[in-house]
């Protein structure tokens, strides 16, 4: 398979924004009362049937099998997506130089430090890309301008609402009020999953126009040759 011709995003698009919504329903725990947790503890803590005891380890470990499912699919599938993007965008701009390769939009997310700045970099370059790609047309083939863009709103917001989610749980480990921290954590990990879902569906659509409006160009030209025959 040659990477370097473009595929559709929908298909993981569609995955992506299925964990991220799953992710948003996981984050909505962290807006029940710490009391409520207390009393489910000590209601268990009561039973001692041990098919009751059965049952509540069962859907405790249920429930971490979901989370861990839950958490890496959404990595996993976001990442696959990022990589496809970034292939797509060099298909559909064969005469454009990039800063960050498709291997490395993934790799900066695991270096420390470096992964609280590259990565909106990486991201940004797409959905700049993928916007100047759609724009393209037969008098403008090539589309320069992209290249000295600002970075698009969405990208910018939700990176600045992941930054937070993650500063916040970090300091949460350190706080004695675990629901106010909790909470706080959970809305910026809404947020930065609703943007996400935003700018997923964004850069897909505009890649998926970029690409119908490229073979729209080759069939008018192969349609111009064969007329000139």
């Amino acid at each position: 398979m040659n990477k370097s011709s473009f595929r559709s995003l929908d298909r993981l698009a569609s995955v992506t924004t299925a964990f991220l919504a799953a992710q948003c329903g996981v984050a909505l725990l962290g807006f029940v009362p710490e009391s409520m947790w207390t009393e489910l503890g000590e209601s268990l803590s009561e039973q001692s049937d041990f098919a009751a005891l059965a049952v509540t380890l069962g859907f405790g470990m249920g429930a971490i099998v979901a989370l861990l499912v839950v958490v890496f699919g959404t990595i996993i599938s976001f990442l696959m997506w990022m990589n496809r993007a970034a292939w797509n965008v060099r298909a559909l701009l064969p005469g454009a130089t990039f800063e960050f390769t498709p291997g490395w939009c993934v790799g900066w997310w695991f270096i420390p430090f470096a992964n609280l700045i590259k990565p909106a970099h990486a991201m940004s370059e797409i959905a700049k890309a993928s916007s100047a790609a759609a724009m393209r047309d037969r008098n403008d083939p090539y589309v320069s301008s992209w290249m000295t863009a600002s970075t698009p709103t969405i990208v910018g917001t939700w990176w600045a609402a992941w930054v937070i989610s993650n500063l916040i749980e970090r300091i949460g480990s350190r706080s004695g009020d675990v629901y106010i921290v909790g909470v706080f954590s959970s809305i910026f990990s809404i947020a930065a999953a609703v943007l996400c879902i935003i700018m997923i569906r964004e850069v897909t659509a505009a890649q998926r126009d970029a690409h119908a409006r490229q073979a729209s160009d080759v069939r008018f030209a192969a349609g111009i040759a064969h007329v000139a025959q």
